[in-house]
């Protein structure tokens, strides 16, 4: 009774999959409106131009079809039991890009865009029925993910972990922003605006922002790095408690996403910026402390992004060996083991 109830399921989530598929085909074919929005140059040029978008021209549909059939395979094959974690990790990540995509909405319309006719930003003016129709299967694909993730019996997990994540990163941009604030304050300046969180200002999402007078030009490189400055203290005192204290698991899982998201920041807000895009790919702004830093002081911007790139390769060989060799020599002793 039990496997037949498990099939069933299965069936319905390939069957709902596919329901969606032939969904978003249907709106590409109509090509209906999506949204209707205004584009401008980058700095602070007037409106240069207005545009309405088609479900062809936006890369919704397109990301969805794509994604639902990356989940599929995850969902069906048989060949990646033995990588379980990654299976685990390839579908939890797959499930938020419906988020991502509405989110994207708010942020910048521009990013979904396949070909814009102006530049970034973009504002949002008018949404369309088109846009209402493809909301609606991104949030079925959402649902279906959840049936597909209580599915693989992680379900609680999932959520749990999403939380975690999420808690991080907030914590990471108070971080941020906190460093900025304190040394105002340590060069005798004042804050005359904070915001710790993501916050709409001027009609755009802010990851957070922090505005001061009063502080001495030969202090002013000081505060613009001072970010990147308390989430590197912050990075070695969460090193230090997950290396020589026990804390709870939960806790353990926490701290290693702020660890993972704070050692980003620096590598990510340079080597983005530098190649014109946003600080988290999607959203924070291309022209952030790095840039400034170097603009107000002279330095070689060539000389952050290798400091930014040698940062990013020392995480990724802590990574190797920390967790994929560890996880892989964890496997072949309980294959020992297992065998006769």
């Amino acid at each position: 009774m039990v496997s037949t109830n498990l099939l069933s399921t299965k069936k319905f989530i390939i069957y709902f999959n596919l329901i969606i598929i032939a969904l978003a085909i249907t709106l590409l074919l109509l090509n209906l409106d999506v949204f209707y929005v205004s584009h401008a140059s980058t700095g602070m040029l007037p409106i240069i131009t207005y545009q309405t978008y088609s479900t062809a021209e936006t890369s919704y549909l397109y990301v969805l079809i794509i994604s639902i059939g990356i989940s599929s395979y995850i969902f069906l094959t048989k060949r990646l039991k033995k990588w379980e974690s990654l299976r685990i990790l390839f579908i939890s990540l797959l499930s938020t890009i419906p988020i991502i995509f509405l989110m994207l909405l708010i942020i910048n319309p521009h990013f979904v865009i396949i070909f814009p006719t102006g530049n970034a930003p973009t504002r949002l003016i008018e949404i369309f029925p088109g846009l209402l129709f493809i909301m609606i299967l991104f949030i079925a694909f959402f649902v279906n993910m959840l049936l597909m993730i209580q599915q693989e019996k992680y379900l609680s997990k999932y959520f749990i972990a999403l939380s975690l994540f999420i808690g991080a990163l907030l914590i990471s941009h108070v971080i941020h922003e906190s460093g900025h604030a304190l040394f105002v304050l340590i060069s005798g300046g004042e804050i005359v605006e904070f915001y710790p969180f993501p916050i709409f200002l001027d009609g755009f999402l802010r990851t957070g922002f922090v505005s001061y007078q009063n502080v001495s030009s030969t202090l002013v490189p000081l505060v613009i790095l001072g970010g990147e400055i308390l989430q590197w203290i912050a990075i070695l005192i969460i090193l230090f408690i997950l290396l020589r204290i026990k804390i709870p698991k939960m806790l353990t899982i926490f701290l290693t996403f702020l660890l993972a998201i704070s050692w980003l920041d620096f590598p990510l807000y340079t080597i983005n910026n530098a190649l014109g895009l946003p600080h988290w790919f999607v959203i924070g702004c291309t022209h952030g402390d790095i840039i400034s830093f170097t603009i107000y002081t002279g330095f070689p911007l060539w000389a952050m992004i290798l400091l930014a790139s040698l940062q990013l390769l020392i995480g990724i060989i802590i990574l190797y060996f920390k967790v994929f060799i560890k996880y892989v020599s964890v496997r072949i002793h309980l294959k020992k083991d297992i065998l006769p």
